[in-house]
């Protein structure tokens, strides 16, 4: 099979407008995006943490006075969801008491931050400045660690054809990655081109997607493979000589009901669903997304890419591409990377039990070497799997 290098080339102009926003749809923060895609119905954590989540919006008010008071708002929303809720978010998560005491202590701790932060309170002012995205960032962590104990197993089952043929990611794994990169924009103060990503793979949402690349992650199918895509638009790779059946596109609607598996085969304009988003969308920077051919949704088998956001016309790929993941550090690399340059290695460091393989089935072997693997790459036309 062969997926031309623009294989992630949007469609034609009279089907390029971005699919309807969701909730979160101007959402860019790859953490907050896998916070709102874990699957928990509990209201009062989600109201703490849509009042945390608003504070990267307050931030951006330029007078201070009017910044101070809506940033004091939002945490005064977030405890009081907190208080009010306590028992209930204990309910759903017993083991919480101790996360949620250091929660409301660090919402304490935040107001008197905010209080004095400011260009009009001096140094220690803008010091204070500083601190709040530090301070949202560590209880957002609170957050979602009590989410994520919320969390009973997958919210529906995976269509049996799919589960019974190929892996699974049932939950959420994290890889890590090496890169180098040929010309580093700083290699005359000594940069190296050395770079390090992390990657979180859902599996909540898109198992099958997921749980292909994990798969070929653990067989060394992305070790010592060249990028053989990078425009500005997205950066593109493909596993090294893997060969495997092809993965069916997936993407799962957000805010789906409990039960409700994501669409499998078809795009959402080719469902007519130009209402609807997804719930793993394309807002971050390296966003990891399954490529496709342009004329088969559904031939995706080990070429997959970096998305790099335009904000200025939404995404394109929404619903037309399967997310599967974000990567949550290392992010700006992906503006860095060029054609040639080469992902030294990924490795699993968390989640591989999650990874389900059906009886008798059997991962590629692993990767040939790099230039092997990526002969046609260097031409830049295309990358045959």
């Amino acid at each position: 099979m062969t997926i031309a290098s623009a294989t992630a080339t949007p469609p034609p102009p009279a089907l390029a407008a971005p699919l309807k926003t969701s909730q979160f749809g101007n959402v860019k923060n790859p953490a907050a995006l896998l916070r709102y895609a874990l699957p928990v119905e509990n209201k009062d954590i989600r109201n703490v943490q849509a009042a945390l989540e608003r504070i990267s919006d307050d931030e951006r008010i330029p007078a201070n006075k009017a910044r101070r008071l809506k940033l004091k708002q939002d945490i005064s929303a977030a405890s009081d969801a907190l208080n009010g809720g306590r028992k209930a978010i204990l309910a759903a998560n017993a083991g919480a008491a101790t996360q949620l005491d250091a929660l409301a202590k660090g919402l304490d701790e935040f107001v008197a931050i905010v209080e004095n932060a400011g260009s009009d309170k001096g140094l220690e002012g803008e010091a204070n400045l500083q601190q709040i995205p530090i301070k949202q960032e560590a209880l957002l962590n609170i957050v979602g660690a009590v989410e994520q104990g919320m969390v009973k197993g997958m919210a529906y089952d995976v269509p049996k054809q799919y589960a019974e043929s190929m892996p699974t990611l049932l939950g959420r794994a994290t890889v890590e990655v090496e890169l180098q990169i040929a010309n580093p924009p700083n290699a005359a103060s000594g940069d190296d081109g050395r770079r390090k990503m992390t990657l979180e793979l859902d599996g909540y949402n898109a198992p099958v997607t997921a749980g292909r690349f994990l798969s070929l992650v653990e067989s060394g199918q992305y070790n010592n493979v060249k990028i053989n895509r990078a425009d500005g638009f997205l950066v593109q790779a493909s596993g090294g000589g893997a060969t495997s059946d092809p993965i069916p596109l997936e993407i799962r609607v957000a805010n789906a009901n409990r039960g409700a598996p994501p669409e499998y085969g078809m795009t959402f304009e080719d469902l007519g669903m130009y209402q609807d988003s997804p719930q793993l969308n394309f807002n971050a920077l390296g966003t990891l997304g399954m490529a496709h051919s342009e004329s088969d949704a559904n031939d995706a088998t080990s070429q997959f890419f970096w998305a790099i956001p335009d904000p200025r016309q939404g995404s394109l790929l929404d619903g037309r591409f399967a997310v599967f993941g974000y990567t949550t550090s290392g992010m700006e690399a992906v503006r860095e990377l060029s054609q040639g340059d080469v992902i030294k290695s990924m490795r699993v460091v968390a989640g591989k039990d999650n990874l389900i393989r059906p009886k008798g089935y059997e991962a590629p072997a692993s990767a040939p070497a790099v230039e092997a693997a990526t002969e046609e790459a260097d031409g830049g036309s295309s990358s045959s799997e």
